[in-house]
């Protein structure tokens, strides 16, 4: 059974730390919204902030399906 990914805006705030703050959102696919999150952290993490790998180093502020 094949999953469908379906395309979400994840609106996330990165936590206190020595780097500069970022508060937006990142469009991913995802197969749902508990997924999205993850999938935004991993996009961040090869793009713009490869030095925030891990989810921990987010807060998640929610997720609308696109």
């Amino acid at each position: 059974m094949s999953e469908e990914w379906k395309k979400f805006r994840v609106q996330l705030t990165s936590k206190p730390g020595m780097w500069e703050r970022y508060s937006g959102h990142v469009d991913v696919f995802a197969p749902d919204i508990d997924s999205a999150f993850e999938e935004a952290v991993k996009k961040l993490a090869r793009t713009s902030f490869p030095d925030r790998p891990s989810m921990s180093c987010w807060r998640f502020d929610g997720a609308s399906q696109l």
